[in-house]
């Protein structure tokens, strides 16, 4: 158990450099916004959910939420929802999970599979609402 609590604390903070080149964020101070999917239809079915877990703030880059909701095995679809709004904005596709903070625009999908063939790590930052792609299986 000891080795295995060392590689996730090396393993995670392996990230933490990367996160800070990506923080000149204003955080998020205002109330919670009611939950908008017209622009993402299928978001719809997940609602509730994804409304109730909002309410604890935004979660990711100052003014976003992250929410996820499971799309079979090992699938995640991750969704983005601007605070300001509550407006669903982008969503994500994720294997094995992700890497976000709240002070950084830095958004990792799949951190730590590098060489999957299938799900890759792969390095995102959001940018008007969308997830923008800033790197492929970073060395």
């Amino acid at each position: 158990m000891k080795n295995f609590l060392v590689l996730v604390f090396l393993f995670g903070s392996s990230f933490a450099s990367e996160f800070e080149n990506y923080i000149d964020i204003a955080p998020y101070n205002g109330d919670v916004k009611t939950l908008d999917v017209s622009d993402f239809p299928k978001v719809g079915k997940f609602y509730e959910k994804l409304a109730s877990n909002m309410r604890s703030g935004p979660n990711y880059a100052g003014h976003y939420f992250v929410g996820f909701v499971p799309c079979g095995s090992p699938c995640q679809s991750n969704i983005l929802i601007d605070m300001n709004s509550g407006k669903v904005t982008d969503t994500l596709t994720t294997c094995y999970g992700m890497e976000y903070q709240l002070d950084s625009r830095l958004f990792i999908a799949n951190p730590g599979y590098k060489d999957d063939k299938t799900c890759p790590e792969l390095h995102f930052e959001v940018i008007d609402g969308s997830f923008v792609s800033v790197a492929e299986n970073v060395q």
